[in-house]
Formats: C-alpha cells, structure tokens, sequence
C-alpha cells in the first residue's frame, strides 16, 4: 500500500534491553518530505532502556502529529477491531481472572504500533494498581500495571502472543506503560526495525486481576479509550471497540432455618439471596419430630457461601385430611356399628387413615385409596366424636376431621323356650328352659298364668300359659 512508514532503529537484543543510552531516528516516506513535513520526522531521541521498557513521552507528540498527517495524505485502509475478552464472565470474591486485549481483522500490512487507555470500574470498591497480583488487598479489584515488556505471568501483565512473536531482532518500542491510577492507565508501543506485524486477530496485552475476598462491588466494568492501531505508519480505522463487564458473585451467610415453617424458611433464604433447594421430609414412625417446621438444613446457619446457592431443608408435613367424612348406623345391628364414609386424602404420599373414639385407636386401614371404614363397639344411643386422620409413608399424621356418630340397636331382643312344647300333655311335672338374649336389654318378664314364674318345676295337674317378654335398651320389644 501506498503510505509512510516508521523506521525505529536501536541496539534492542531479544526480550532485555541494556542500559545504554542510544539514538533513535524516525525516517519518514519520501512522500512526506516532499510535502514540507520532514522537520516532524527528522528527530533524535535519547532515552534510557530500563527493564526491557523503552520510555520515550516526547516521541508520542511526533508519533501523533505523524498520524494526523499520514490520514491527510493517504486513503483509509480497511477497518480494524478491538475487544475486551476476560478469562470468565462471573468470578467471585478471593478469584483471580485475565483479559485479553485483542485487535482484530488486522488487514494484510499487520500491526505495527497500537495505542489503548484501559479503564476499570467497579462501583463500590476500589481499583488499585499492583505490580504482582499477589499484592492486592482483600478490599480491593486488583490489576497487574505496568506491563512486563515480554510475555504474562501467571500473575504479572505482559505483551500479548499476537503482539510479541511478530517482534524483531530489536525488541517493541514502548511509549507508554502507565501504572494504574483511579482505574486507568494509558499503553503505547510498537515495533522496531526487523519485526514482522501480523494480520488477522490476536491478543496484544494480557491484564491479570485478582478481586479480593472483602469486595462489595457486584461487577466490574472494563472498557478502552484513546485507541490507535497502526501498521508501520498509516492509522486503521477503526470499526468497533469492545469492552466487557464480568459480574462477581456475591458472598452471603446461611440463615438459621430450624424451627420455621416452609414459607418462613423460603423466605429467609430469599432475603438472604440464596435459594431453596430440595424440601424433604425424614422418617417419623415414633412421632418424634414436630410437623410444619425446619428440622434439618444442608448448609449449618452462619455459614459463607455464594449468593443463589441451594439450600436444602427437611420439613416433615402431615397429608391432607379426608373429604366429605360422614357417620352413619349401621343397620340391623345391635353391637354398636356405624359406617363410616370419606373421599381420600388427595396428598401423593397418603398411606392410609386411621380411626380414633377420643385417644382409643378403633381402627387403622392401609390403604390410600380407602373410602370408608365400619366399626363397632360405640354405646348405644350416645352421641359419639369419631375422628378420621391421614399418614403418610414418614408416618407424619394429620389432626384428623370428626364426624358425630350415634350407634342404633335395632334388633328385638331373642326369646328361645325349650323344656315345653306349645298345646302339649304331660303326665308328669316339667321344668321350661327359657333363655332372653340381647347385648342391650333392657327389662324381661316371664309369668306363668299371669304369675311370676320363678322358674320352678311344673307338677299340678292343670292348664298353664307361659309368657316371656322383653324389651332393649332401644325399645325394641319381644
């Protein structure tokens, strides 16, 4: 392509620069000098080479001046890009992460120089700069400023692959290489004499972080400013420029959860930022555990742990009671029956009911699907409170449903004669067996020609009428 190009000379060996101090001349296209621009580019620069940084502030006003005149005198080349690309996306408080300065759709002529502002913000906490990210503080979003002119550590910034393996013989000029200050430091340098800039994509600067166990901040924000990317001498322009924002996981404590119900407990853990996790119930065959509150939790209260984090609880939960119970007599009957009817319970793990006259446990039916029941042995006549519970497999039992139950006798007493025959003759005296059976009786009268018979034997010559009768506690009478 047609433009001016930068021809950077020193004494540079590989990644250490020695500490002479040398000349550097800026040679620029013979296009420029025609056009009366040689006094911007015929200067000599005397800096020191310290720990492979090559420091030359006042070249940056030659190098801008120099590109403002490169734009007027050549046609735009083809767009470049530049993007923030972090290591993770969501890091929590004591992790480490990178970024990644990447330029990228650098046309054929490759990257010769490049110029970025990095600016970190994290709302809340502060941004400080440390050579070694073993340094940063807990309360701090620490970033490793300046950059090792060579390649990153795994805790030290440096020059990106992209960047540093299209160096020469003569190292990377570097112009600025700003430690960091309120959240941002400015980076400039380029290639000397021997190097051959790459085209395509690739990182140029490796950032490590460390956000400290203590940061309040929910995210940090990076973005970049004041960015130039060259190739030996014409600016790309450049198409778009992007940031990034990695959020940090908040840190919070584990609630005390034992002892409330599950609306409670779900409550707490949402104002504490976590979740609930799986809610289950434990085994309670001996009715030892209390129903409707937090017996166990996963994580012990006061424990630290990232915000969303599930919590899983055991409450133990009675089934739903029966529906529709109702109590009824049971008919000809007299031992006190009364048949009881319900729809299921309609909890999923009902495993059946069980039947109660005050504590007195009448009866139990293992069976979900059961609908009713019969039971017998209430008084007679006397109002009875039935109550109807559901349990579950943990054997967790619910307050039950009474029902109101009155048993009816509605059987006569029986009256059974034997020993005499009705309308026979006896030569000789008889005794009559006369037996009255009835669980519920309530009077019996035997007379013998209107007499009371006192169940002696009959032996006078005559006609004899027995009767018997008796009468139940319902009033049924025979």
């Amino acid at each position: 392509m047609q433009g001016s190009f930068l021809n950077f000379r020193g004494n540079t060996e590989g990644q250490m620069l020695n500490r002479n101090f040398v000349d550097w001349k800026i040679s620029p296209h013979p296009s420029l000098l025609k056009r009366g621009t040689s006094s911007l580019w015929q200067r000599e620069v005397r800096r020191d080479f310290l720990n492979d940084v090559i420091i030359m502030r006042p070249f940056i006003i030659c190098l801008l001046a120099a590109m403002i005149i490169l734009l007027c005198s050549a046609s735009l080349v083809s767009a470049a890009d530049i993007k923030v690309i972090p290591s993770a996306t969501r890091v929590s408080p004591g992790e480490s992460f990178y970024i990644d300065i990447n330029a990228e759709n650098i046309p054929s002529e490759g990257l010769g120089a490049v110029q970025f502002r990095l600016n970190v913000a994290a709302q809340g906490s502060n941004v400080a700069g440390v050579s070694d990210t073993s340094q940063g503080k807990a309360t701090d979003v620490s970033v490793s400023a300046p950059l090792l002119i060579g390649l990153p550590t795994a805790t030290r910034s440096g020059i990106g692959e992209f960047f540093w393996n299209a160096a020469g013989p003569h190292g990377i000029l570097v112009m600025d290489n700003e430690p960091l200050v309120n959240g941002s430091a400015l980076y400039t340098f380029g290639h000397t004499n021997g190097s051959t800039p790459q085209s395509g994509s690739g990182s140029v600067a490796r950032f490590h972080f460390v956000v400290g166990k203590d940061v309040a901040a929910e995210k940090i924000v990076i973005t970049l400013s004041d960015v130039m990317l060259l190739d030996t001498g014409m600016m790309y322009p450049l198409d778009t420029n992007t940031g990034a924002t990695i959020e940090l996981r908040c840190i919070t404590t584990v609630p005390n959860l034992l002892g409330l119900s599950r609306i409670d407990a779900q409550a707490a853990l949402q104002g504490a930022g976590l979740l609930a996790g799986n809610i289950y119930e434990i085994d309670n065959q001996n009715k030892i555990y209390a129903l409707n509150q937090a017996l166990i939790q996963s994580y012990a209260a006061g424990t630290t742990v990232l915000c969303e984090t599930p919590v899983d609880f055991a409450i133990n939960t009675a089934p739903f009671e029966v529906g529709n119970a109702s109590a009824s007599d049971k008919p000809n009957d007299e031992s006190g029956g009364v048949i009881l009817l319900w729809a299921p319970s309609i909890s999923s793990d009902t495993a059946g009911y069980r039947v109660y006259l005050g504590t007195q446990l009448l009866a139990e039916i293992r069976n979900p699907s059961s609908t009713g029941t019969e039971i017998s042995g209430l008084p007679i006549g006397q109002v009875s409170q039935i109550k109807i519970t559901s349990f579950d497999s943990f054997g967790n039992e619910s307050s039950g449903v009474a029902v109101s139950a009155t048993a009816v006798d509605d059987i006569a007493p029986r009256i059974t004669i034997e020993g005499v025959v009705e309308g026979a003759f006896y030569s000789s005296s008889v005794l009559p067996s006369i037996s009255v059976i009835d669980p519920n009786l309530s009077t019996k009268e035997i007379l013998l020609n209107g007499i009371a018979y006192a169940m002696a034997a009959i032996g006078i010559e005559g006609n004899y009428t027995l009767k018997v009768t008796a009468t139940d506690s319902s009033g049924n009478t025979t």
